[in-house]
């Protein structure tokens, strides 16, 4: 739904701004998308474990054909982690977090991401100190889970 609108909004832009054609800017949106949904925009973890960086050692990396992961080195010291999954520009397609303010992601459970720039941090809280893998299952382009699991 939410990519339906977000087509129609730009399509509407296109055609109020002059542009050469309206199909022309639909093909550029269709084609940020590769096979099972999954952007080619590279996408990293954004948060207090990264000081809200796009940094290349947090970017996800295709681990299946709609899967994209990244292992990271975390702390149980008592606090939580706030994230979010974003690409380089916090772009409104590609600004992934919580629909609820500050969502508490349980480990080994999958969990929602809502993209839009009014999407809410997610928050993490690691039981124990270790590698945590944190995983992006694409099943549609409005329909993306996010699971955290401990691997060592």
């Amino acid at each position: 739904m939410k990519y339906r609108v977000l087509v129609g909004m730009l399509m509407a832009s296109a055609v109020m701004a002059g542009c050469s054609s309206v199909s022309n800017y639909s093909q550029k949106i269709q084609g940020i998308f590769t096979s099972k949904h999954v952007p080619d925009t590279p996408l990293y973890v954004r948060g207090s474990m990264s000081f809200w960086d796009a940094a290349p050692e947090y970017r996800l990396q295709r681990t299946a054909e709609n899967v994209l992961s990244i292992d990271l080195n975390l702390f149980a010291d008592g606090d939580s982690y706030e994230f979010k999954v974003a690409d380089n520009d916090w772009s409104d397609v590609f600004n992934c977090g919580s629909q609820y303010t500050s969502q508490l992601v349980q480990p080994n459970m999958k969990t929602p991401l809502f993209c839009s720039t009014s999407s809410h941090n997610l928050s993490f809280k690691p039981e124990k100190s270790g590698v945590y893998r944190i995983t992006l299952v694409f099943k549609d382009r409005d329909d993306i889970e996010l699971s955290i699991s401990q691997t060592q």
